[in-house]
């Protein structure tokens, strides 16, 4: 492979003198070298182990919104200012809000990345440096974290060899989850609606990165199926899919028309149809096949707040 092999105790040197390479103690010395690094390794990966069964974290730091407790290393205490940015994150998807639309908006408001907020706060560094800022990746990280309900997942990622120390993803079966580990910030009852939000992510976006304004709202009349966006359309799932229903479709501005109607009749104060509108006043809104609409409202839904 060209790589020159030295060993300055055994008086080797495969370029100066290849022959010293024919030594019988080379190959036999790699062999128990191997071995060695092997079961130090084995050893160093079973004290871990038994530290996350334990439920203590042997991370260097608690994950954003969180810090390390003073009284114990292994647990967290609620990072005041990063906990709220959580639960803000959370409560912006639930409001309809998209991943890149938070990120603007925590951006607009200078507000530190969590690797920032961990140079800033925890190291004590500063940052007039970097400008690091935050992305549609750091939010769905944020909101796929389960650590956030209270519980601590560990053992995520494995080392793939001891040779090589590089990590690789472990299977569900293999995490360690201690239950009730720390105060939750989000509910489990929050986390799991939020999950089913960003369940179908990319079918939700539209090309300029924003949700589709009725996503997640239009039913069918006719067979109870979803109606999914093509172009300027809505249409019957069922009917695309499995031919289960008739072949009917709703424009997307005629729609919006009819919505925005019916909604202002109800309440004045609206002015403008968006998802926020829709998050505060519809459950859903049914379609029938000849093009008349049903929406039905949440029990407060004249509450609306511009």
């Amino acid at each position: 492979m060209n790589v020159r092999f030295i060993s300055i105790i055994e008086n080797i040197d495969s370029y100066e003198n290849p022959e010293s390479l024919d030594n019988y103690i080379v190959p036999i010395k790699n062999l128990m070298n191997d071995a060695y690094a092997k079961d130090i390794s084995k050893k160093i990966k079973t004290v871990l182990k038994i530290k996350k069964v334990n439920g203590e974290f042997i991370g260097a730091f608690a994950p954003y919104g969180y810090k390390k407790s003073l009284d114990d290393n292994h647990k967290f205490v609620k990072d005041m200012e990063a906990s709220y940015y959580v639960l803000l994150i959370f409560n912006s998807i639930l409001k309809g809000e998209t991943s890149g639309e938070i990120a603007n908006e925590l951006n607009k408001r200078k507000i530190l990345t969590p690797a920032m907020h961990i140079r800033e706060k925890v190291l004590g560094k500063g940052s007039d440096d970097i400008n690091e800022k935050w992305n549609a990746k750091m939010i769905n990280r944020i909101l796929r974290n389960r650590t956030y309900t209270g519980d601590l997942i560990q053992g995520k990622k494995k080392v793939e060899s001891y040779r090589t120390h590089k990590l690789i993803d472990a299977n569900k079966y293999e995490w360690i989850i201690t239950k009730n580990h720390h105060e939750p910030i989000i509910s489990e009852e929050k986390f799991n609606k939020v999950q089913k939000i960003i369940e179908n992510n990319n079918a939700r976006i539209n090309k300029d990165g924003k949700v589709d304004l009725f996503y997640g709202y239009l039913t069918c009349g006719d067979c109870g199926s979803k109606f999914k966006k093509s172009g300027e359309y809505y249409y019957c799932a069922s009917y695309a899919r499995y031919k289960k229903c008739t072949k009917h479709s709703i424009n997307r501005n005629k729609l919006i028309s009819k919505v925005e109607e019916n909604i202002k009749s109800k309440n004045k104060s609206i002015k403008k149809l968006d998802r926020k509108v829709l998050f505060q006043l519809i459950d859903n809104i049914i379609i029938f096949d000849n093009g008349n609409i049903k929406i039905n409202y949440k029990e407060k839904g004249s509450e609306i707040n511009e």
